[in-house]
């Protein structure tokens, strides 16, 4: 069973490793459950949508909607957490 606190370590492997060759002036360390993806890692749409899709294959989610996660109240989320996407996940995938 997947829950937030095995999702997370998962999420940031892979955002580690799709991030390993960023050149992320104002970000170092390591990435956390309080790694914000848009002003910590500066990804722009096109990374958004590969996570998505990675998201996708490594959880093996059918039909995944990207815009649950990505809206809140109708508005668009101008920043998620690694947290956040997690405990998502974590709803999605108990269903």
């Amino acid at each position: 069973m997947h829950t937030e606190a095995t999702i997370l370590p998962e999420l940031t492997r892979m955002l580690t490793d799709m991030t390993s060759d960023w050149d992320l002036d104002d970000f170092s360390g390591e990435i956390t459950g309080d790694t914000r993806l848009v002003a910590d890692l500066a990804m722009e749409s096109v990374e958004l949508v590969q996570l998505m899709v990675a998201i996708e294959q490594k959880f093996k989610i059918k039909n995944f909607s990207a815009e649950k996660l990505l809206t809140r109240n109708g508005q668009m989320v101008t920043d998620l957490t690694v947290k956040e996407i997690a405990s998502f996940l974590a709803g999605i995938l108990k269903a």
